[in-house]
């Protein structure tokens, strides 16, 4: 547990107490105005971190129904909160890595929306909840004027605005602001709840729809983007300060042809013919040689991601010099000698489990888009996996309903 002191003096706590599921006593202890300590279970795990640590000797922390109480040495409660691991509290924190903090020292403690889950794991123990400046996060790719290109997971043409994380390690952007306006850096806040949607893979993108519909999910914008220009920034606050992570200001917009830097996460911007919606950019001549045959197996990430209830998988069949002189034919009339393996798409749900085959024949060399109803699936994340011969490969991908 951490205690801040956000006063202008010292405090004394000698004979201040926790009581509830852990019980302690503070003994010969000050804490300074603007001071994070820590009482911990076992302080060795936190101590040589320039912070003060104390131990606790009994009772634990629950992973749900807990309660925890502060009293000062005339026995008035100071601060107090229970928390819990459903309804609005963030589930992370029970057991899968971060810790439980509050998104700001001036919010109220007991109510659970105003707590989300740190952005790293084990929480910032000793300094401040939103001490880490997250990096090498970009604005990727924006699409303003979204006529007929691709659809919401409502089946909505909507402007969409992609991100994508250049780190080799995860990153989650829950809690963080993103705007279409400079004099208003937190127009919207993206949802510090729900972690395992808003974790971006090392070098993945996720795609923010910006339709002015935030009621239909953790990643619909409450504002749209302006076809003749105007700013889009990514923002992060540590405390009272707000800190750009990444902006820009475009000029006029061509229906359906997004903006995008290219190679991703570069300063270098273009339109782009195809819009590449939570995929890697490619400019025209990628484009043009897509058309061609690929030498190599290929999975795209689904799109739109999250989804209600359609989706769009590509994925691509390596050139074959024995195929060359069959690409006349129709998938069933290939040789089964020119090739053995069939390819088979597949979806499984997070446990495993077959829900869905979606391609299970021998194809020719190509690339291929595959429409996905996940109608009759519930909300929640799913895998699937392409697998032809030796080759497997496997994305996740969410059902939001």
């Amino acid at each position: 547990m951490e205690i801040y002191n956000r006063g202008k003096s010292s405090v004394n706590l000698n004979n201040f107490k926790f009581s509830g599921d852990i019980n302690f006593t503070f003994e010969n202890a000050t804490i300074a105005s603007g001071e994070y300590l820590i009482v911990a279970k076992n302080k060795n795990v936190y101590e040589g971190n320039n912070y003060k640590v104390f131990q606790w000797h009994n009772g634990n922390l629950k992973n749900f129904l807990g309660n925890i109480s502060l009293f000062d040495n005339y026995d008035n409660i100071i601060d107090f909160v229970n928390y819990d691991n459903k309804y609005w509290w963030p589930q992370e924190p029970n057991g899968k890595g971060p810790s439980l903090e509050l998104q700001n020292i001036s919010y109220e403690n007991m109510v659970s929306k105003n707590w989300k889950s740190s952005n790293s794991v084990g929480g910032s123990p000793g300094k401040s909840n939103n001490s880490n400046l997250l990096s090498n996060i970009f604005i990727n790719e924006f699409l303003t004027s979204n006529d007929n290109f691709n659809k919401d997971e409502f089946n909505e043409f909507d402007d969409w605005i992609e991100i994508f994380n250049n780190n080799d390690f995860p990153i989650n952007i829950g809690g963080m602001y993103i705007t279409d306006n400079f004099n208003n850096l937190c127009k919207f806040q993206i949802s510090y709840n729900s972690t395992e949607a808003t974790i971006i893979p090392a070098k993945k993108h996720i795609i923010l729809w910006a339709d002015e519909q935030a009621e239909q999910g953790i990643f619909h914008l409450n504002f749209k983007l302006d076809k003749d220009g105007e700013e889009i920034a990514l923002v992060q606050v540590i405390d009272n300060d707000t800190l750009f992570i990444d902006s820009l200001t475009y000029s006029e917009q061509t229906n359906n042809i997004s903006f995008g830097r290219f190679p991703d996460g570069t300063n270098n911007w273009q339109f782009i013919n195809f819009p590449t919606p939570a995929d890697s950019n490619k400019n025209i001549t990628d484009i043009d040689d897509e058309k061609k045959l690929s030498t190599t197996f290929s999975l795209s990430q689904n799109y739109p991601n999250p989804f209600n209830p359609t989706t769009t998988i590509e994925y691509s069949i390596p050139q074959s010099v024995m195929l060359n002189s069959f690409q006349h034919l129709n998938n069933s009339e290939i040789p089964n000698q020119v090739r053995d393996d069939n390819v088979k798409l597949i979806v499984y749900d997070i446990l495993g489990r077959e829900v869905a085959t979606l391609v299970n024949q021998k194809q020719k060399p190509g690339n291929y888009k595959i429409d996905f109803d996940a109608n009759q699936l519930s909300s929640g994340i799913y895998l699937y996996q392409l697998k032809s011969g030796t080759f497997i490969q496997t994305k996740k991908m969410i059902v939001l309903k």
